[in-house]
């Protein structure tokens, strides 16, 4: 029976809109509140900001640090997108804010009807997944994020792609028969997901690749893999060139990751008797954006320059220290999924860092005890999300992850945590429904 002829599905959907409307509103009413009807500005999203504002002024891809020129810092299509949008807008008003939240909040909601559609092909029911949806809109843990980052970084979008990358990967494991025009399909989605975030495309690709290896022929799994490759050529292929000529350097993904590898990697954030103040003066001491010594020294060296050279120091740091290193791995891994209040200090805003560290490791938790009691009960679909959720926080492992990279999994984890809680609930009969003790002769 098609969506269209099902009342049951028909009556799921009547509910999602108001939910979905409901979340809108709160979070454009936390934006109003945080800083009003306020121009574009670099202070927003930091880099990505800078960049998209040079993409609207025609300059490109460029200045994620003032007169740097041009850049790799971060992958194209989000800042490409946001400098469209505010040169369209006429340059960076409030005129352009406003069609950038509304861009940031369309991603947003496209993200978490993705979500509904994947727990709804694993058979979830419709009032686990009602509320799944409620406990996403309306307990707004990252409304910084999904109002003012997502204009111009990539977590929305990343979300969109992974969540579209496991509900395909699900509906075809229902499928009797799968096509080679299937595995095409699937083969752009994951080429997409690696050029928005290498994290979701590394993650999504291994629960692909696990499907193929389990599912398909030897030929269709030369046709998969061909297509893949082909698929991330096109874009990859174009990037890598404009980053030798632009940059003298063949950057495939991002000119960063020695960065932020020295960011999260040193001595003083082994044991820091301050978590908050060791990272502040971190950022201070190597990130150009942050502190005025790495900015000079990246204007000499250049941002592919002192990207390097700082990470090639963060290297010989991790050589010296294994065990140290080991540690904060250990440790930024446990961050990713469950923050810790100072990092929300470093979101978007800092409002509320300890409520919202707080409701985010409730849900993370509560969604970690339902993946494993799905996986227990060989719940269909719930071995691949825990590789999904397993694999897409390992690059993070390497870094210090601020909450702008939690957000990747948050969505998946309100659904869990609903499933939990309304499987607990069953579980419980209601007061008129229990046997009535009989009190001892």
């Amino acid at each position: 029976m098609s969506d269209a002829a099902d009342p049951i599905a028909r009556a799921d959907r009547s509910g999602v809109l108001p939910v979905l409307i409901a979340a809108a509103v709160l979070r454009v009413l936390w934006m109003y509140g945080a800083q009003g009807l306020a121009p574009v500005g670099p202070e927003e999203a930091g880099e990505a900001t800078r960049v998209a504002i040079s993409v609207s002024l025609g300059k490109g891809l460029a200045d994620a640090f003032p007169g740097l020129g041009p850049t790799a810092h971060m992958l194209p299509l989000p800042p490409l997108v946001a400098g469209g949008v505010i040169h369209l807008f006429g340059g960076a008003g409030a005129p352009a804010a406003v069609a950038l939240t509304v861009w940031a909040l369309v991603q947003v909601g496209v993200g978490y009807l993705l979500l509904d559609r994947l727990f709804r092909t694993i058979d979830m029911a419709p009032e686990t997944r009602r509320a799944g949806l409620a406990l996403l809109c309306l307990v707004p843990v990252f409304a910084p994020e999904e109002t003012i980052s997502f204009r111009y970084w990539e977590g929305a979008l990343a979300v969109c792609i992974g969540t579209a990358a496991l509900a395909f990967l699900f509906h075809l494991r229902r499928r009797a028969t799968i096509r080679p025009r299937d595995l095409i399909v699937a083969a752009a989605i994951l080429s997409a997901g690696a050029f928005v975030s290498p994290a979701v495309g590394l993650a999504s690709g291994i629960c692909w690749a696990l499907f193929a290896l389990t599912r398909l022929s030897p030929r269709e799994i030369l046709l998969f893999a061909t297509a893949t490759v082909l698929a991330t050529a096109l874009w990859a292929v174009p990037w890598t060139i404009r980053n030798i000529a632009v940059l003298d350097a063949p950057i495939v993904v991002r000119s960063n990751f020695g960065l932020e590898l020295a960011i999260g990697n040193h001595a003083a954030a082994v044991a820091p008797a301050d978590p908050a103040v060791t990272f502040r003066d971190r950022l201070q001491a190597v990130h150009p954006y942050h502190g005025l010594t790495p900015y000079r020294r990246a204007r000499t060296m250049g941002e592919v320059g002192y990207a390097k050279a700082v990470g090639r120091a963060a290297e010989t740091w991790i050589a010296a220290n294994p065990v140290a290193f080991l540690t904060l791995c250990g440790r930024h891994y446990r961050q990713f999924f469950l923050p810790e209040p100072w990092q929300f200090a470093f979101s978007q805003s800092d409002v509320l860092p300890v409520a919202r560290s707080v409701l985010m490791r409730l849900v993370a938790v509560a969604g970690i005890v339902s993946l494993m009691l799905g996986i227990w009960r060989r719940r269909f679909g719930y071995r691949t999300l825990a590789v999904y959720l397993a694999v897409v926080g390992m690059p993070y492992a390497l870094v210090q992850p601020v909450p702008r990279y939690s957000y990747l999994i948050y969505g998946l984890f309100c659904y869990l945590a609903a499933d939990l809680i309304t499987n607990a609930r069953r579980r419980v009969p209601p007061p008129g429904d229990r046997p009535v003790e009989r009190a001892c002769a």
